[in-house]
């Protein structure tokens, strides 16, 4: 035993000594700093410091770069909606299938621009409104509402000034200023039409063709993309979406538009991998333990994303509430459910918008089923202005092509019967039914619904309304 004892002894001394003189141990501190090091597995900590960044870059950014392709591909000269930069494509006809690359109501016609106030004041001019329902609502590059005109909001005609909030200057008289927190900035524009009159119709479209966009600064060059460039991929099939060239596409947008004072602690963390403004996102620099890292936390953002609104908000009925739509703050996993399932959504005041992606016994919407919503006469949506419920593709969030054309169904659905009673049964399915009055078809496949209620009463927002449920009809 001896003989093995103390030759085990003398190693033990010997790498005590060497330890004391190669690695300046003094004190007990110093010991235990040099035991941390000698355990310590750096490819992992530096895998779970990329899986955090990952994680929280994606959920922050996904808003931004959905924005920068959306706006990429608005300005393309080849798209069949294209405009430039600060003008506005205004549409001939209400949103149908393909119409747009986020989901879009079918109740009014649009008015879309992208604007760049990084160079000046973009001026904007509106006419005179008749007494209906329109709304011009500005969103900022993060997805946060800032600004309404419209008829809930008594606005008048005249011009008015979308302004870099920090822009110091004179604008000329009697034009109202509006402070936009980042230079791009994404206009809706909705004026409310009655579905099947086509003088309404052309009526909307001309009173909406005198909506124009200038900018103040004559001398200002804005971006402009050539026709022969490919255009991008705004949807939620472009691979980018997937793969970790996500974060170059980040870098680019927050070059464009830099993070907010409130957002730079968070941004400055992601600069450890050349995750930020002017940076260069490179892969190539970066370990195996901080890719596989990057990888792992992109993928959890985006299954907690994409069931952000499915799962979060407040299952009052059928339909699942979220009363903070729209203005986002630091929540950002919402604020990336809205701009995966879609893009710009009103604030609840001006619209509140509940989804239904699941039947009464908790099953996902399907074509292969058919459903019924009995709206009680207590049920039918409380709103000063108007309600529908709209049907969207899954995953791509499209409009669903059916034989009569019609994408959604509400209270100003020509020819909608209301029962004795007072109370609507809406049928969903994707066979037609022998009356299709009260029918809104569905598709073959999986499918969800976004029930809107614009301009929505107090008993809304106090929880006294409760939704209908969807019910599988056996």
């Amino acid at each position: 035993m001896k003989k093995i004892i103390i030759p085990l002894l003398i190693i033990i001394l010997g790498f005590a000594i060497w330890i004391k003189f190669s690695k300046n141990i003094r004190n007990m501190d110093d010991l235990k700093r040099i035991a941390f090091e000698m355990t310590h597995d750096r490819d992992k900590v530096a895998e779970q410091e990329a899986y955090t960044i990952a994680y929280n870059a994606y959920l922050y950014g996904f808003s931004r770069v959905k924005g920068l392709l959306l706006e990429q591909k608005a300005t393309h000269p080849q798209y069949h909606d294209y405009a430039p930069i600060n003008q506005f494509h205004i549409s001939k006809e209400l949103a149908k299938p393909g119409f747009t690359d986020f989901t879009p109501n079918s109740d009014t016609f649009y008015g879309l621009a992208w604007l760049d106030v990084s160079q000046g004041p973009i001026l904007f001019t509106i006419p005179e409104i008749p007494e209906k329902y329109y709304t011009i609502q500005a969103t900022d590059a993060g997805l946060n509402t800032f600004n309404y005109i419209g008829s809930r909001m008594k606005s008048v005609a005249g011009k008015y000034a979308y302004c870099k909030n920090d822009w110091k200057g004179d604008l000329p008289v009697g034009v109202i200023r509006i402070d936009c927190p980042t230079n791009q900035v994404f206009l809706q524009a909705r004026n409310l039409v009655n579905p099947g009159d086509e003088a309404d119709l052309k009526n909307a479209y001309a009173l909406m063709s005198k909506y124009t966009l200038e900018p103040m600064n004559k001398e200002a060059k804005y971006r402009s993309i050539s026709v022969e460039s490919e255009m991008v991929n705004p949807l939620n099939t472009n691979p980018d979406f997937q793969n970790l060239n996500f974060f170059s596409l980040l870098n680019e947008a927050l070059t464009r538009n830099p993070p907010l004072e409130k957002e730079k602690n968070l941004v400055g963390q992601f600069a450890s991998l050349n995750i930020g403004p002017n940076m260069n996102f490179d892969t190539k620099k970066l370990s195996e333990a901080q890719i596989e890292g990057l990888e792992d936390g992109r993928m959890a953002a985006f299954r907690k994303l994409y069931d952000e609104l499915k799962f979060g908000g407040e299952k009052l009925g059928g339909f699942n509430f979220r009363y903070n739509m729209g203005n986002y703050d630091a929540n950002y996993p919402l604020c990336a459910g809205v701009a995966f399932y879609g893009y710009g959504a009103n604030t609840a005041e001006e619209a509140m918008y509940v989804t239904a992606v699941d039947d009464s016994e908790g099953n996902g919407l399907t074509g292969k089923n058919e459903y019924k919503i009995h709206f009680s006469k207590e049920q039918i949506p409380p709103v000063n202005a108007f309600w529908s419920i709209t049907m969207y593709l899954r995953p791509d969030n499209q409009l669903v092509e059916n034989e009569i054309k019609r994408y959604n169904i509400g209270g100003l659905t020509p020819g909608l019967k209301i029962n004795t009673d007072g109370s609507i049964d809406i049928i969903i399915s994707n066979k037609k039914p022998a009356d299709i009055s009260n029918w809104l078809p569905a598709p073959e496949g999986d499918f969800w619904m976004i029930l809107r209620m614009y301009d929505p009463k107090e008993e809304i927002f106090t929880r006294k309304y409760v939704s209908p449920d969807v019910v599988i009809v056996k």
